[in-house]
């Protein structure tokens, strides 16, 4: 008898391939580019670098309260994780040496981050504002303020704008280099999610009004209009 939740009519039994564990609830869990490492961040004080085809576990890394996001780089080289501390802290680390390279601290907690295409700057997002940390020089470039919490943020394939969504409905594109905001869109309730076109010409925005919108970047026009069926919690 077909799932009931399967529309396709056709069985479908997924084989379990492996299993990583943590000693508590895990928080995140993270493919690196070519789908050789698996990396997973833990209340149990660790974040894990695991062997996809054996489960072996390659490195460990250890934080008081344990990590709430990990993040590999696009290129596979370093690993970025929220603590999930009190220290409102990101630790970044190399993957080969397992050295930790940088920690940059925060005045608030950390909901969310980003690698650049080119893997020199790292985007964190806390509270209604967005860091721009170049990772070599463990420095602060920028930051970008939103009036309310900021919701998600999104990196251009070039890597020459960041887009920032936030609670008061409002998406923004920015030059991650000077902190100028570029374009505004705006939706009638909080944006949750965006997504840039793989071409970099489009943004597409998910709201809490019930509707995604896909936006020109250039002319900031509004091209279309979806109204799916519930609220549009993610886009990709």
């Amino acid at each position: 008898m077909a799932n009931s939740h399967n529309t396709s009519g056709v069985n479908f039994h997924p084989n379990k391939l492996a299993t990583f564990q943590h000693d508590d609830s895990v928080f995140s869990a993270e493919w690196n580019t070519k789908g050789t490492k698996f990396a997973t961040s833990s209340h149990d004080g660790r974040a894990v670098i695991w062997d996809v085809k054996t489960s072996e576990r390659l490195a460990t890394f250890s934080h008081e309260g344990g990590f709430y996001k990990v993040a590999w780089s696009p290129n596979g080289t370093r690993l970025a994780g929220i603590t999930s501390g009190l220290d409102d802290t990101v630790l970044v680390w190399n993957v080969d040496s397992l050295e930790e390279i940088a920690a940059l601290e925060h005045d608030w907690a950390v909901d969310s981050l980003a690698w650049n295409p080119m893997c020199t700057c790292l985007a964190t997002m806390a509270q209604n504002s967005v860091h721009i940390w170049d990772i070599k020089e463990r420095v602060k470039l920028e930051t970008l303020q939103h009036r309310t919490r900021t919701e998600f943020i999104a990196w251009n394939p070039e890597g020459d704008k960041l887009a920032t969504a936030s609670s008061y409905g409002i998406a923004r594109i920015w030059n991650p280099e000077t902190g100028e905001q570029l374009k505004e869109y705006k939706h009638d309730e909080e944006v949750y999610c965006i997504q840039w076109h793989p071409d970099g010409t489009k943004l597409a925005t998910a709201s809490e009004d019930g509707t995604i919108a896909v936006w020109d970047v250039q002319t900031g026009k509004k091209l279309n209009v979806f109204e799916p069926d519930g609220r549009p919690w993610f886009i990709a």
